[in-house]
This record gives structure tokens, sequence and C-alpha cells, in this order.
């Protein structure tokens, strides 16, 4: 199942973990393999919610993990909303998916980078904000389609409202990255650069308060 609920003891917290999804089912179904024992070893109630873009269209991970929001949102006041990439699994069971006064940036020892914090690494990966944290950052871009952008736009708006972000040790949250091949629904995009020169002028108007959306099925 995609909820847990431990017994017999109280719950650290409630966790939403929403996964951006597209075409990457062996992806998942290895990382649900891993992640629901850390999470229960950890002992916090959680929902997992896989926001899966039915459209053929260019890839949007913002737009997609808006929606994981708003839509978890309905179902429960959660304590923790966890954006997590579906191609990074975890290693260590001391590394705790949790929120804290600042947006935490939880995948910092990633295996394709040697386990360390690579330079102009921003919140990609996995990251975990409080509810209040997404209403002071409205949430994600929807304007970046394709690969590349949406984190470094979220930098930006963290920033902008006076919140940092925290990082624990590279050397206690280690994840696996799977490989795969390239992503035509994926490329690139070239306009990245462009986008987040505007970032901040437009963040109010343009995130989880302007995306637009229809649920087909659950």
């Amino acid at each position: 199942g995609g909820s847990f609920k431990p017994t017999g003891v109280t719950p650290r917290a409630k966790l939403a973990v929403i996964i951006p999804f597209r075409n990457r089912h062996l992806h998942l179904r290895m990382l649900m393999h891993y992640l629901h024992p850390v999470l229960r070893s950890q002992r916090f109630e959680y929902r997992i919610y896989v926001i899966n873009q039915t459209n053929e269209g260019v890839f949007n991970k913002g737009s997609l993990m808006n929606v994981g929001y708003l839509e978890a949102l309905k179902h429960d006041n959660y304590d923790c909303y966890v954006f997590h990439d579906v191609d990074l699994l975890p290693e260590e069971y001391r590394c705790l998916y949790t929120c804290g006064n600042d947006v935490r940036h939880i995948s910092t020892g990633i295996s394709k980078f040697g386990y360390k914090i690579p330079v102009g690494v921003t919140v990609g990966g996995i990251s975990a904000f409080t509810r209040r944290q997404m209403a002071l950052v409205n949430g994600w871009s929807n304007e970046f389609y394709g690969w590349g952008g949406e984190d470094d736009d979220m930098s930006i708006r963290i920033a902008a409202v006076g919140l940092k972000i925290r990082r624990p040790s590279p050397t206690l949250c280690k994840f696996t990255s799977l490989p795969h091949g390239a992503d035509l629904g994926n490329p690139l995009n070239k306009n990245r650069f462009r986008l987040l020169q505007t970032s901040k002028s437009k963040m109010a108007a343009n995130g989880v308060n302007s995306v637009r959306y229809a649920v087909l099925g659950v």
C-alpha cells in the first residue's frame, strides 16, 4: 500500500511523500522497495503520492510537484511535504525524512557525485517543506518544461522570502542514483537561464496558486 501508520508508538511526524512521475515504472518499483522500510523504521505516519503526467508533452516536474502538494492538502494536514525524485534510492536508515525551521535538502550524498555535495547544488533530488514554507515560496514554478531549472528557481524563491536551506551531512544521507537512458519527453531546457532571470518577480503569481490540471484517475 501507499500509506502507513505505526502502532504502539506516537508517530515522529505525518509525511506526504510526493513523486513526480512518467514512464519510469521499474524505477518506481525499486524506490518503493527501499523507501517503505526506511520510513517505517523512522516511525513516520506517511502517504505516498505518485503524480503521473499522462499527456505526451514535455515533462513539467515543477507543475507535477505543485499538483501533488495540492492533492495531499485535500487528504490530510501533514507536518511535512517531501518531494522525491523517482530515481534516488535511500541507502541509510539514519537519514531522516523530516522538515525543520528552514527548508531541508535531504539528498546531499548521491552516488553519481561521489557522495559529495556538488558545486552549485540547489534543492534538487529530495527536499522537505512545511506547509508554511510552501505558502511563503508559492510552491514550484510551472514554467520549466524539460530537464533543469525548477530547483534553481526554488532556491531563488527560498532566499527571496528569507528562508535558508539546511543540508545534512552527505556521509549520513546517501542515495543511489539509478541510471537511465535519454528521455525524449524530458529534453534539456535550453531556456532555463533566461527564465531564472525573472524568478523573483514572477514567484507571487507563478506556482501553487496558478497550476492548472485535471485528475484523470487515482
